[in-house]
Parts: C-alpha cells; sequence; structure tokens
C-alpha cells in the first residue's frame, strides 16, 4: 500500500458495477468494482487535461492521456494482478501499462470520479 498524505484532500472513491448514460440507459453491468483513493487535480490540472485529451490524435493516444491522468492522481487501488487459483492476492502497479490493460468502462469511471471533487460529508471526516 502506497503511502498517502492525510490532508483531507485523499479522497475514496468506488466504481460501480453498473454503467448508465446520461438518460438512465444502462451500458454495462457486472464490471468489476475498484475501491481506490485520489487526490483530486488542481483547476490547471483539470484543463491542462481536458486540453490535451480534447485535441489528441487518435483513440489510443486518449487512451494514453487517461492512463497518465490515473498515474498522476490515484494513489491507492485494490485493482490485483492475474495469477494461479488460489494463489496471494498481489496488487497490480500504478501504471499507465496496467491501465492501458483495463477495460474502458472501469478506466472511464476512474477519469470521471478523480475529475469531479466530491469531499466527504463532514460526519465523516477524521475527527468527527
Amino acid at each position: 500500500m502506497r503511502y498517502t498524505i492525510n490532508d483531507g484532500y485523499t479522497l475514496d472513491a468506488e466504481t460501480s458495477p453498473n454503467v448508465k448514460d446520461e438518460t438512465g440507459r444502462i451500458l454495462a453491468t457486472g464490471l468489476p468494482v475498484v475501491k481506490f483513493k485520489y487526490r483530486p487535480p488542481t483547476h490547471a490540472e483539470s484543463l491542462d487535461y481536458r486540453y490535451k485529451w480534447n485535441r489528441a490524435a487518435s483513440g489510443v493516444e486518449q487512451a494514453v492521456i487517461d492512463a497518465t491522468f490515473i498515474v498522476a492522481h490515484v494513489t491507492d487501488w485494490d485493482v490485483c494482478k492475474d495469477g494461479p487459483p488460489m494463489a496471494e492476492l498481489v496488487y497490480a502497479p500504478i501504471t499507465k501499462e496496467t491501465i492501458l490493460a483495463m477495460g474502458e468502462p472501469v478506466v472511464g469511471q476512474i477519469v470521471n470520479l478523480c475529475t469531479v471533487w466530491k469531499p466527504q460529508p463532514q460526519g465523516t471526516q477524521e475527527g468527527n
């Protein structure tokens, strides 16, 4: 597990097993759930990410931009490497290569969750 500074800006997030579009139509179900910690981007980082993503020359380039963004902001997750049955779980490193090997609906959710700053309700913060 990576060390994270507990200054209130490292937030917890979790992807959903279901993805819906803006009308509520289900696009994907039964997806693996990823629990992770992330540090929200600054305003400048968010603008820079969107600028690069919108000007990418291809979908592959957009995927690399997404992976680079996730590596910069996700500090811990429960994604595991594939291994033999009954083997001890080994967490996958948070790298561009790992993210590029993951399914789009899950990666898309991680990006969406990281780009929207959602602080915890006051009652769930430490000391409350």
